[in-house]
């Protein structure tokens, strides 16, 4: 029996107590977060909302991801202390015509009702977020993230954000800006946050969410574990430079533009990650303004300072594209 089992190993086929043959290869592929990892991106390529080339040109963009606001509960609202910070920047691009584009986990759907978190902000952050909704939709762009998955759905939408915001309002798998610049969360195939998503929801809001709270603890795994940041951010970049892109995620927290040739992952033009809106120390995004791509941290170094916004990094974008 065990010879069997050896030969249709290899011959690519697993027999199962109803006759019933799994291929081996598609028995794996499922197994592996690579593999799924791969083909989750593709579809939300081709899902994506296309802007043109031109846009990209023209216009100055501005993109943000990982508020994850919730219902302002002081230790489990992890976008609470960095509140003031994010209005800053905001008044910031709005007085220099940058287009906004929030690339997923924006509400804290896991630990709170949508309705709740749109209250909770609506005379700060999403007072000033109007404002780019209303110079119209090219103005004001989002994805959704594993946290606001909900928004893969557009009668949620619609039920919620447009009825909030008094105007339509989309929110896609992706964005194709331009050519070759894919921006999207980037959360698609991880196992606990795409295809184990209805647990990790769970115990987020019913166990998670009361600990948090009680003592005052930083978000988990993906924001806080260097290993699975790596990791997913290795599988990004391979998707990328597969598909001969520049990716922009967010979704791990760690701010990447050019990576250091000593750590991980290794240096490549296909790959940036705009970190998120929940750091201790401020927040941090990529600004692409006609020809040239930053990464900026938007802070506050002392109480009694003001916020300051502070370049960590840019490069030339058209030289990046032309490297793919």
């Amino acid at each position: 029996m065990q010879n069997v089992h050896n030969q249709d190993w290899q011959t690519g086929a697993i027999p199962w107590p109803n006759g019933l043959e799994i291929p081996t290869d598609e028995l794996l592929q499922s197994l592996d977060e690579r593999a799924y990892t791969f083909r989750a991106l593709t579809q939300a390529r081709q899902r994506a909302l296309r802007i043109p080339q031109e846009s990209l040109d023209r216009h100055r963009y501005v993109i943000f991801s990982d508020s994850h606001r919730s219902d302002r509960t002081p230790g489990s609202d992890d976008f609470l202390p960095n509140e003031e910070t994010y209005c800053e920047a905001l008044r910031y691009y709005l007085d220099g015509d940058y287009r906004l584009a929030l690339n997923g986990d924006v509400e804290e759907g896991w630990k709170a009702d949508y309705d709740t978190i749109l209250e909770s902000y609506a005379h700060s952050a999403y007072a000033l977020e109007r404002q780019f909704a209303a110079r119209g939709e090219g103005h004001y762009l989002r994805t959704y993230g594993n946290h606001d998955v909900d928004w893969a759905n557009p009668a949620i939408v619609n039920r919620h954000l447009s009825h909030f915001f008094d105007r339509p309002v989309r929110v896609h798998s992706g964005i194709m800006l331009g050519d070759r610049v894919f921006i999207t969360h980037g959360h698609q195939g991880d196992l606990c946050s795409d295809r184990m998503i209805w647990i990790s929801r769970r115990v987020i809001r019913h166990l998670w969410k009361p600990v948090q709270s009680f003592l005052h603890l930083s978000m988990a795994r993906a924001a806080t574990n260097s290993r699975v940041r790596s990791k997913r951010d290795r599988t990004l970049s391979a998707w990328a430079r597969a598909n001969r892109l520049l990716v922009i995620a967010g979704h791990t927290h760690r701010p990447l533009l050019a990576p250091n040739p000593d750590s991980e992952p290794e240096p490549s033009p296909h790959y940036m990650n705009d970190g998120c809106c929940v750091h201790r120390d401020g927040i941090t995004g990529l600004e692409i303004d006609r020809g040239t791509i930053r990464l900026v941290q938007w802070h506050r170094p002392t109480r009694s300072e003001g916020v300051r916004r502070s370049v960590l990094q840019h490069t030339g974008l058209a030289g990046m594209l032309a490297a793919l």
